[in-house]
């Protein structure tokens, strides 16, 4: 009898962050706290917080994964994440680089939008004042 495996997909508002079909067991954190889910475990629905998914393969090699905020479902051996964020790694150090340039990389994009968004306010500002 083959053992059950776990068909996990991790998705982001763009893309699809992780497809693996070879999952043995997930431990996640959810507003409830640490959860491990394990193909025989229950359905359910779960609210994700920010932190780190480890999950294992039939081969019980453990791969990271940082994400943000979201929602788990557990469907049968399907397993979906609905998530902001989310990075992937072997390897904690690598993945704790990876998130923290990110993120960085992030806060540069979001505060030159926010200067954007000021200059174009300003324009239309000044625009509505000389029609008056």
């Amino acid at each position: 009898m083959a053992k059950d495996l776990i068909k996990l997909r991790i998705l982001l508002p763009t893309e699809i962050a992780l497809a693996a079909d070879d999952i043995s067991s997930l431990t996640i954190e959810t507003s409830m706290g640490s959860m491990g889910i394990q193909p025989r475990r229950r359905d359910c629905v779960a609210i994700i917080t920010p932190g780190i998914l480890v999950m294992k393969n039939s081969g019980a090699e453990e791969t990271f994964v940082a994400i943000d905020e979201g929602i788990l479902t557990k469907t049968g051996l399907k397993v979906t994440i609905l998530a902001h964020n989310a990075i992937s790694g072997k390897d904690l150090s690598q993945l704790k680089d990876e998130v923290k340039s990110k993120f960085l990389h992030q806060d540069d994009e979001e505060t030159n939008l926010s200067q954007l968004m000021h200059k174009i306010e300003d324009s239309l500002l000044s625009r509505l004042h000389r029609m008056n």
